[in-house]
């Protein structure tokens, strides 16, 4: 007998009482994986997610002139991301460096 695995895995995770932090690690790679179209080649590469908590994504940038420039273009990376995972994951970013 043959099982749908991603059914399972979806079942599996929901049991175990994990989706938020499943959730939480595909928005932290789609980000990534965004950030080139969303932002540019040069500012992804200065960037990277590291974590979405209460509906924060923390986003770390290499220096203040970077996190400057991602916090004006914030409006349609959140545009993005809503767009790509089909609702609202994400509230706000916060910026570190």
């Amino acid at each position: 007998m043959f099982y749908d695995l991603k059914s399972l895995l979806h079942k599996n995770i929901a049991q175990a009482g994990i989706k938020k932090q499943v959730d939480a690690v595909n928005i932290v790679a789609l980000f990534n994986s965004l950030a080139p179209r969303v932002l540019g080649e040069r500012l992804a590469r200065e960037t990277q997610a590291l974590f979405v908590r209460d509906g924060i994504l923390t986003i770390q940038c290499t220096s203040s002139v970077v996190m400057q420039e991602v916090c004006y273009r914030e409006r349609a990376v959140l545009n993005a991301l809503h767009k790509a995972v089909g609702g609202k994951a994400v509230k706000k970013m916060r910026y570190t460096t």
